[in-house]
């Protein structure tokens, strides 16, 4: 039995939503605030909210004392070419949030040039553009050396 399902249209007023746990709202309002050049949409006591627009994003903050790491591996951003790269990074890189920048690494199956930051929490966040696109199989060197790296396997 086939289910046929289909595409959702989220080319409209979409936008994709993410809350985070946070240990300090105040420095990791003032991180989102620098990475998204923009002030929070509201602020509430132990909370914060920041509706992007570019990439679509609602993200929100709340003040936890939750202790070790969730699920999380990393967040990021795609984005449509290497000039909007160089644009974020250029940007990011005059706030001193850029911790990392790899050059046409494979990962995902795909080889990829990207950015990372991390929040006052120490999420990862890359910024990244698609440069080949499933050309590697699993048995490619390249993917056997990225799914190595860490525990956290590929793109971690």
């Amino acid at each position: 039995m086939s289910t046929k399902h289909s595409a959702v249209d989220f080319a409209g007023p979409a936008r994709f939503h993410l809350a985070l746990n946070v240990t300090d709202i105040d420095a990791a309002t003032v991180f989102y605030g620098r990475l998204f050049d923009q002030a929070p949409t509201k602020v509430r006591t132990g909370y914060a909210k920041f509706e992007v627009d570019h990439p679509s994003l609602n993200l929100t903050l709340n003040q936890s004392n939750a202790q070790g790491a969730g699920a999380l591996s990393h967040m990021g951003v795609q984005l449509k070419n290497t000039d909007q790269l160089v644009a974020v990074r250029t940007r990011l890189e005059a706030l001193g949030l850029v911790k990392s920048v790899e050059n046409e690494e494979v990962c995902c199956y795909a080889k990829q040039d990207k950015i990372w930051v991390n929040d006052p929490d120490g999420n990862a966040i890359e910024f990244f553009v698609v440069l080949e696109a499933d050309s590697y199989s699993e048995s490619d060197p390249a993917v056997k050396a990225a799914q190595k790296v860490g525990a956290g396997g590929c793109c971690g």
